[in-house]
C-alpha cells in the first residue's frame, strides 16, 4: 500500500463528513448491565507493541490494574520501562489525544495518538494490533499539499479524536483550533478501505470559535429521539461569552448550550464521554468542566445530558483545584459496560490524580510504573480503553471503540491505555531519560527487515527527494530537493571529514541528521531506525539478486544498465591511499555487472544534478562551478567481487582486533572504499569521493561503518569512548592541529555544529539508539 505522502489528497470535505441522519431506535441493541460483576484483570503490557516511545519529550503508556491495587501498570517486568527514543520529538507544549478503532473486516485493533511537534506540526502515530507496530504521519505535511493546508497551527493547540464504526461507517476525526481560535479538523472517511486517506473537515462551514486557553472535546453519541445528539459530538467554550457548547457531525451550525458562562471557568478543561441510561439505551452525555469557587480554587463538575443538560454532583469535591489557567487537563472513561466512570486529572504539578463512580466516588488507581512510582512530571495526558472484538448478535454487529470508550454487550477486559507525556529540556539539547537498551532506538540489518518495513524505509528516502532545498535560492542551484541537500554538505565538506581525526565523527553525525529528518519529514516510523547493511552477509551471490538491488519495489533499486566494452578501473594513486594495503598503485578492479543508468525498482530513471566528480578532485580541490547544475541519470556498476575482496568476513574481524584507533582507522580504510566501489564501480554516485550520498545505498553502508566503530568503542569505553587519530584535514597534512573532544564539526543547513565530545557515543547525550 502506498504510504500517505505520495497518495493524492483529497480535498474538500466531501459528502461524507456531514449530513448524516438519525439513528432508528428499532436498531439498538440491549446492553447487559454487569455493575455488580468481578471487575477482569487488566491486559498484559505487551512491550514492542502497546508503548509510544519519544524522544526530548517521553510518552508513555500505562494499563490500570485491578481496582482493589489501587495503582496503573507500566509493564510487568521491572527492565521493560519504554521511554525516550531519539529522532523523534514532541512539542514542549504539545496536547495529546487518543482513540481505538477495530476494523469490523479483519478485527484488526488501530491506536491513535494525535500531537504535535516542535515545529507545530501535526503528527499522528498508529499502531496495528496485527504487526504490532506503529506508524507515524505529518498531517501538516500531508495537507500543505491540499488548497486546506493546516501547516500554521498555535503552539499547544487543543486536540480532540474520535473514531467508531457504526455499520457501514468506518471513520476517524481530529479537531484542533486553528492560530484564529477557530475549530477545524481532518478525517479518515472510510477506514476500510481507505485507511490511509486523510481529508479536509471544515465542520460543515460553521464557524465555532473557543475561548483562549480552554479545551476541546469530542465523542461518537448514539441518539434515538429528534433531541438527542447524535453521530458524534464536540464540545468547547464558546470564544463569545465562556459557555461551553456543543455540536455534532448531523450539523456543526445548529449547535446547543450546554454549559452557561456563569457555572464555567475561563479557559477550562473539556471530557466528554457518551453514557448508558434507561432501557439500555446510549442516549445521553456525560461532560466534566471546571468552575471556580474563588480566584485561587477551583473543582471539576460533572454534567450530564438526557432531553437537557443538568449538573448531577461535583467531583474531586475534596481536593482544592487550582484555576485552568495552571493548566489542568482531563481524560475521561467508561469501563465495564459503562456502569464505571473515570476520571483523570493532570494538575499542573505534572501530577495525576482523579476519582471513578461506583456506586459512590472512589479514588483513582496512582500513576506508578513497574520500575517503581514515577518521579516524571507530566504535561499532557490523553486515554482510550483497551480495545476488544465485536460482539455479533442475530441483528447487528457491532464495534465500539471510541475517544474514551467501548462498548460491547459481553464482559470486556478492563484495561485502559492512557497516554502520558513527561517533561523534558528543550529541543536538540541532551536526553532527559536515561538511555538504555531497552528504550534505546533499534538499528537493524537490511535483511531483518520486514518487506513493508523495508518499503517503508524506502518511501521515506522518496519522499525526501520530494521536498525542497533548504539552501537559499541562487545558493546551491545544483541541489534541488531536500535529499540533495545531504549530499550538497557532504561534497562541501569531503576534503575535511575523509582520511582524517573527524572522519567517523562526522559520518555518524550525518546519520543521524538523515535519521531525524526521515521520521521528522516524512513520516518514518519513530521506532524503526536507519537499517544497515552487514557487507560480509551479502557475499553468498551476486548483489542484483540481494533484497538490496534486486530492483524490487522493496529494495534500494537495481543495478545499472550493463554497458558493453568499458575499460578496466585502474587504481590511481588517490584511490591507492584508500584501498592499501589490499590493492595499489596500477592494480585492477574488475567490472561490475551494470554501469549505466538505473531503471528498474525504486529510485529508477532518477536524474541528478550535482557531480560527477573525478576522485582526481581529491587532490586537486572542487572547480568553481561544481555548485551549478549538471544533469545526467542516476547510476550503479553492482560488484559482488569488490565488495568481496575489499569488504569481507576476514577483514571485519581484523578490524575489530584492532588495539588502538589508529590501527582501526588505518585498516577500515579498504573496507569503507569496497562498499562504495562495490556499489558505484567506475562512474557510479557511490563510488563517487564527493557526491557518493546521492545513492540511498550511501545510509545503509555507513550505518554499518558506524555499527562497527560503535563495536570498537564498546569493546573498551575507558580507553576508545574519546580516542582520537589525526587532523579535521584530509590524509592529516602536517602543521594542522590534532582534533580532540573539543573540536567542532560543522554541518551548516543541515543542523547545527557539534564538537567531537558531542558525537563519541551512540547511548548518550543526543544519542539514544543501538544496532541490533
Amino acid at each position: 500500500m502506498e504510504r500517505p505522502h505520495d497518495l493524492e489528497i483529497p480535498s474538500g470535505r466531501g459528502d461524507a463528513i456531514d449530513g448524516y441522519g438519525r439513528l432508528d431506535k428499532s436498531t439498538l441493541v440491549p446492553v447487559v448491565d454487569n455493575s455488580d460483576s468481578a471487575i477482569p484483570e487488566a491486559v498484559p503490557w505487551e512491550y514492542g507493541k502497546n508503548e509510544m516511545p519519544i524522544a526530548r519529550k517521553d510518552i508513555r503508556a500505562a494499563n490500570f490494574g485491578p481496582i482493589g491495587e489501587k495503582k496503573m501498570r507500566l509493564g510487568v517486568d521491572p527492565s521493560i520501562t519504554p521511554a525516550a527514543q531519539p529522532n523523534t520529538y514532541v512539542g514542549a507544549t504539545s496536547k495529546l489525544s487518543a482513540t481505538n478503532w477495530t476494523n469490523p473486516v479483519d478485527g484488526t485493533t488501530h491506536r491513535f495518538v494525535f500531537f504535535q511537534d516542535p515545529f507545530n506540526s501535526m503528527i499522528v502515530r498508529r499502531w496495528n494490533s496485527t504487526s504490532g507496530l506503529w506508524t507515524t504521519n505529518n498531517l501538516t505535511d500531508i495537507f500543505s499539499r491540499t488548497k486546506n493546508p493546516v501547516n500554521v497551527l498555535t503552539p499547544s493547540t487543543p486536540l480532540a479524536s474520535v473514531s467508531s464504526s457504526w455499520f457501514d461507517r468506518n471513520e476517524l476525526h481530529i479537531y484542533y483550533v486553528a492560530p484564529d481560535d477557530v475549530m477545524t479538523g481532518a478525517a479518515i472517511i472510510d477506514l476500510v478501505n481507505k485507511p490511509d486517506t486523510w481529508v479536509y473537515d471544515d465542520l460543515g462551514g460553521a464557524t465555532l470559535t473557543t475561548f483562549p486557553g480552554s479545551q476541546i472535546a469530542a465523542s461518537w453519541q448514539r441518539g434515538y429521539t429528534s433531541d438527542s445528539m447524535g453521530w458524534w459530538a464536540l464540545a468547547w467554550q464558546d470564544k463569545k461569552n465562556g459557555a461551553v457548547r456543543l455540536a455534532n457531525g448531523t450539523d456543526f451550525r445548529n449547535n446547543k448550550l450546554a454549559i452557561p458562562s456563569v457555572e464555567t471557568a475561563h479557559g477550562t478543561s473539556l471530557a466528554l464521554i457518551p453514557e448508558l441510561y434507561y432501557n439500555n439505551n446510549v442516549n445521553r452525555l456525560t461532560m466534566v468542566s471546571e468552575s471556580l469557587l474563588s480566584p485561587t480554587k477551583g473543582v471539576i463538575k460533572k454534567f450530564t445530558y438526557q432531553d437537557l443538560w443538568y449538573s448531577d454532583g461535583r467531583w474531586l469535591s475534596k481536593r482544592n483545584i487550582p484555576p485552568p489557567t495552571d493548566g489542568v487537563q482531563f481524560s475521561l472513561m467508561r469501563f465495564d459496560n459503562w456502569t464505571l466512570i473515570y476520571l483523570l486529572v493532570l494538575l499542573p504539578n505534572g501530577t495525576i490524580t482523579g476519582e471513578y463512580f461506583a456506586n459512590g466516588f472512589k479514588e483513582v488507581p496512582t500513576v506508578t510504573f513497574a520500575d517503581g512510582p514515577s518521579d516524571l512530571n507530566f504535561t499532557a495526558i490523553a486515554g482510550t480503553e483497551e480495545a476488544s472484538q465485536p460482539i455479533t448478535t442475530k441483528t447487528l454487529s457491532l464495534t465500539f471503540d471510541l475517544v474514551a470508550w467501548n462498548m460491547y454487550i459481553s464482559t470486556f477486559a478492563l484495561g485502559f491505555f492512557a497516554t502520558l507525556v513527561a517533561t523534558a529540556p528543550p529541543f536538540d539539547s541532551k536526553q532527559s531519560v536515561e538511555c538504555t537498551e531497552q528504550n534505546a532506538l533499534k538499528r537493524r540489518e537490511w535483511s531483518a527487515l520486514t518487506e513493508n518495513e523495508r518499503k517503508e524505509y524506502v518511501s521515506a528516502m522518496e519522499c525526501l527527494m520530494k521536498k525542497p532545498s533548504r539552501y537559499a535560492p541562487g545558493e546551491l542551484p545544483a541541489s534541488d530537493n531536500y535529499y540533495t541537500d545531504f549530499a550538497a554538505h557532504h561534497i562541501s565538506v569531503a576534503l575535511n571529514i575523509h582520511m582524517s581525526g573527524i572522519f567517523l565523527s562526522a559520518h555518524r553525525e550525518l546519520l543521524y541528521l538523515m535519521e531525524k529528518s526521515l521520521h521528522e519529514k516524512c513520516g518514518y516510523s519513530l521506532d524503526m531506525g536507519l537499517p544497515y547493511w552487514d557487507w560480509p552477509e551479502y557475499l553468498n551471490k551476486p548483489l542484483n539478486e540481494s533484497t538490496l538491488f534486486d530492483g524490487s519495489s522493496s529494495s534500494l533499486g537495481g543495478d545499472g544498465e550493463h554497458v558493453q566494452n568499458q575499460s578496466a578501473y585502474v587504481i590511481g594513486p588517490e584511490e591507492a591511499q584508500k584501498v592499501k594495503p589490499v590493492l595499489k598503485e596500477g592494480d585492477t578492479l574488475p567490472l561490475g555487472s551494470g554501469g549505466g543508468c538505473v531503471v528498474e525498482g525504486p529510485f529508477a530513471n532518477r536524474t541528478v544534478y550535482l557531480g560527477p566528480f573525478p576522485i582526481t578532485y581529491s587532490r586537486a580541490g572542487l572547480p568553481e562551478d561544481w555548485k551549478e547544475p549538471n544533469p545526467h541519470c542516476f547510476n550503479r556498476e553492482l560488484s559482488s567481487t569488490t565488495l568481496e575482496l575489499l569488504s569481507n568476513a576476514d577483514a571485519v574481524k581484523n578490524l575489530l582486533d584492532s588495539t588502538d584507533i589508529t590501527q582501526f582507522q588505518a585498516r577500515l580504510n579498504p573496507i569503507h572504499r569496497g562498499g562504495h566501489l562495490g556499489v558505484g564501480g567506475i562512474g557510479g554516485q557511490m563510488a563517487d569521493f564527493f557526491a557518493s550520498p546521492l545513492d540511498p545505498a550511501f545510509w545503509l553502508h555507513h550505518a554499518q561503518i558506524d555499527r562497527l566503530w560503535a563495536i570498537f568503542q564498546d569493546q573498551d569505553p575507558a580507553e576508545r569512548r574519546y580516542s582520537y587519530n589525526g587532523t579535521g584535514t584530509f590524509q592529516n597534512p602536517a602543521g594542522t592541529p590534532e582534533v580532540t573532544n573539543s573540536t567542532v564539526v560543522p554541518f551548516g543547513i543541515l543542523g547545527n555544529d557539534v564538537t567531537l565530545e558531542e558525537v563519541a557515543n551512540p547511548m548518550e547525550g543526543r544519542y539514544c539508539y543501538r544496532y541490533v
